[in-house]
């Protein structure tokens, strides 16, 4: 069903096929926005969606194509930060590299897009920016050192309690809205209320 508040936007979702990225897509085509999702995923994204590829820790690419993504919608009003990559282990588990190839993506990632999009974002009416984490930032989680050190660094909202992708796309949607407009700088926990769940520590830790 189309949202007029929606009508007439443009979107860029990083990660935008598949998962999160790609039901946040689906539900802003789905409420009237155009919207390319940038994705280092070769396949294709059903219409409407446009597809745009580059690896978010390629800077050049990632500036190719957020021009390339603008110039097929015609401009970017609403940028959704949500590329990133998995990481397991404890905190001796992952060599530097591991670490460094994490952080570039799940954090710099987002640092990449956000500049290269700004042109179009100032020239918009309502300009909007989401990044995506995850409950790792917030909730400690088994071998989860490097993956909830970034998501930390990342932003909001998170998600957790194996929520469904399409809740996460909903919340995205409304941080995105025209309505919005007065919530900015705001951490949204889309995590089926695990943020505040302590587990009691395993035997011997």
């Amino acid at each position: 069903m189309s949202d007029a508040k929606f009508a007439g936007l443009r979107a860029l979702v990083t990660g935008g096929a598949s998962g999160i990225g790609l039901a946040t897509a689906r539900l802003l085509a789905a409420r009237g926005a155009r919207v390319a999702c940038l994705d280092v995923a070769a396949g294709p994204v059903e219409p409407p969606l446009e597809l745009v590829r580059a690896d978010v820790a390629d800077d050049a690419a990632v500036r190719a194509a957020v021009q390339e993504a603008a110039g097929r919608l015609g401009g970017i009003d609403v940028l959704v930060n949500n590329a990133g990559v998995g990481a397991v282990g404890t905190v001796e588990a992952n060599p530097d590299a591991e670490w460094h190839r994490v952080f570039d993506i799940n954090v710099v990632g987002a640092v990449r897009v956000t500049p290269a999009a700004l042109p179009w974002l100032r020239a918009s009416g309502n300009a909007a920016v989401v990044n995506t984490c995850s409950v790792a930032a917030t909730a400690g989680l088994p071998d989860r050192a490097l993956y909830s050190a970034t998501k930390g660094a990342a932003g909001a909202p998170a998600s957790g309690r194996l929520v469904a992708a399409d809740e996460v796309a909903a919340a995205i949607a409304y941080l995105a809205s025209p309505l919005a407009g007065a919530t900015t700088g705001t951490v949204l926990a889309v995590d089926g209320g695990m943020q505040g769940l302590r587990l009691p520590p395993r035997p011997g830790c």
